[in-house]
């Protein structure tokens, strides 16, 4: 067994002997097995003909995170499934996709994509590495979609990173690990794999298929070259910590959309894009605190998006929109980025110069939609 320093850039490689590796599909994780479920692992279609595909890990009911380069490569196209093993056959299905309604990137290489509406999957939590108390070679589990698009994952344990080039300040590298006889098992990242989420096992079992909490150390960089005996990498995601603490802060994100044209269309588009093509990007979104004193307003975005920051706390939510009924929704809890979807209702009679009345998008009534 190796220990391993905490130095994020390292330098010895093992070479092991005697090494099984398991047979998977080409552009798969390389000694990886199909999961039972997907847990908060997102497949992330990037719109983009230079790579198809990446993954990604949900950290809050409607924050996704992935890579810069996955999330800016065609962020018109940008697309995120949540809680499928097969994306090749779900892509673009209804609930399960989602077009983020903003999206953030650091100098690290990373992304987070906000979703704007609720998906109900446990977000993995952010957890810091650990060198074992007792030494040797930390296990953890790498999953991630690949080029085949379809959900696998494999054990592995993280060793120090070679000494230069790419592998600076803030990253972790990975070789496969051994099974229950002893034998090693080889496993490496592959296309398609890029922001493949890298979990902390703990004793060494697989999170596939477990109910043990999901644990982020890391999330894949630039794919290895799908061999079994090479070196993947992935950034320190605890490291990062003021951009996880940005992509966590509290505030309210989500799309106002004009409720009767969505439903119009949502048999021909789906939820999600019936959404879009109803958009209302001249709305004002407002959080009323107690004694419905204002904390925090903003504007739509011309997609008819937002991103409302406020303190942890409970807030009356209005949005309102020339011409449409003011949309009231109390004791709305944000501790995270809390998902708001704002479906609003055209009053009849009611024009752009009759805003300032309560049933012309001067106050009144509705209801928001809200995720947990």
């Amino acid at each position: 067994m190796h220990a391993i320093s905490r130095r994020s850039a390292g330098c010895a490689l093992v070479v092991a002997t005697g090494l099984l590796v398991a047979v998977a599909p080409a552009g798969a994780i390389v000694g990886g097995v199909v999961n039972k479920t997907a847990g908060p692992v997102v497949f992330v279609s990037t719109g983009s003909t230079a790579v198809v595909s990446c993954t990604g890990v949900l950290l809050a009911p409607a924050v996704v995170l992935t890579t810069k380069r996955c999330a800016t490569l065609a962020p018109k196209s940008l697309r995120v499934n949540v809680g499928v093993l097969s994306a090749g056959k779900t892509t673009g299905a209804e609930p399960t996709s989602y077009v983020p309604t903003r999206v953030r990137t650091s100098a690290a290489g990373l992304a987070y994509l906000e979703l704007g509406r609720p998906t109900t999957v446990k977000p993995a939590r952010i957890s810091p590495f650990k060198t074992p108390a007792k030494g040797g070679s930390p296990s953890v589990n790498l999953h991630g979609f690949g080029s085949t698009f379809t959900l696998r994952s494999a054990d592995a344990k993280l060793v120090t990173c070679p000494s230069g080039g790419s592998f600076g300040a803030g990253v972790l590298c990975t070789r496969g690990a051994a099974n229950a006889k002893g034998q090693s098992l080889l496993s490496a990242t592959c296309k398609g794999d890029e922001g493949a989420p890298l979990f902390y096992g703990g004793n060494g079992t697989p999170s596939n298929g477990s109910a043990r909490e999901y644990a982020l150390v890391g999330l894949a960089r630039t794919p290895s070259p799908c061999q079994a005996d090479s070196l993947s990498s992935y950034t320190d995601v605890a490291a990062q910590d003021d951009f996880m603490k940005q992509a966590l802060a509290p505030r309210l994100t989500g799309r106002v959309f004009d409720k009767a044209g969505a439903i119009a269309v949502t048999g021909k588009q789906g939820p999600e894009r019936a959404r879009i093509t109803a958009q209302l990007g001249d709305a004002i979104v407002r959080a009323y605190g107690p004694g419905h004193k204002l904390a925090s307003s903003t504007p739509t975005f011309g997609a008819g998006t937002f991103t409302l920051p406020v303190a942890a706390g409970t807030y009356t939510i209005e949005v309102s929109s020339a011409g449409y009924r003011t949309l009231s929704t109390p004791n709305v809890k944000v501790t995270t980025a809390q998902p708001f979807d704002a479906g609003l209702t055209r009053v009849d009679g009611c024009s752009a110069g009759s805003a300032g009345s309560d049933d012309c998008g001067g106050g009144g009534g509705g209801v928001g939609e809200t995720g947990a």
